[in-house]
């Protein structure tokens, strides 16, 4: 494949190439890639729509969930490596986290004391900090949420890959807020 940065960055060729051989060569026009290109991306987007309809609102419409394009550009995958975190105890809330491929562990910090079987937070005694797994978390749970509900502005807990590889969709926090505090309003209302 040569010239696909040329023709995916709309710019001018920056090298020549020359045969040393007989060979065949398919000539695929820069429109033709762009188009393709566009074409993934749209996929993509229509999968984040269809993988957030899935988290948020099971029994919508995809019509109803449409209005989330309007932040999908704040919208980003990350993927993983297996005892990567994803967030640390501690951390401030910036993003909503849902977690879409893999397993995970809620870790906590903890101090040990004389009995090394025996764990303390470590609220209650400093010194070395050791993060200890608490459970493992399936796909398709959320978590960042608690500083829309709660008015948390740091977890309280951390969250680390647990397989080989996870992929995570983060949201920026501030574009999501006014949506889960419309949906709460909307589920006051329905069920009081």
């Amino acid at each position: 494949l040569i010239g696909e940065i040329g023709a995916i960055k709309n710019r001018s060729r920056t090298a020549s190439v020359v045969a040393m051989s007989e060979c065949e060569v398919i000539h695929i026009r820069q429109s033709k890639i762009s188009a393709f290109i566009q074409n993934i991306i749209v996929k993509e987007k229509e999968n984040q729509l269809q993988f957030l309809k899935n988290v948020f609102y099971q029994n919508a419409s995809l019509e109803e969930v449409k209005y989330l394009n309007s932040f999908l550009p704040s919208i980003r995958r990350q993927r993983y490596s297996k005892n990567e975190m994803v967030f640390t105890e501690n951390s401030l809330i910036d993003s909503l986290y849902i977690l879409e491929r893999g397993n995970f562990t809620l870790t906590k910090n903890m101090t040990p004391v004389k009995d090394k079987d025996t764990f303390f937070l470590r609220k209650e005694k400093p010194g070395h900090v050791i993060v200890k797994d608490i459970c493992i978390i399936e796909k398709e749970n959320c978590f960042g949420e608690e500083l829309v509900l709660y008015e948390q502005s740091s977890f309280t807990y951390g969250l680390r890959c647990f397989d080989h590889s996870c992929l995570v969709i983060k949201i920026n926090i501030q574009s999501v807020t006014p949506i889960i505090r419309a949906e709460i309003e909307r589920w006051k209302t329905r069920y009081s």
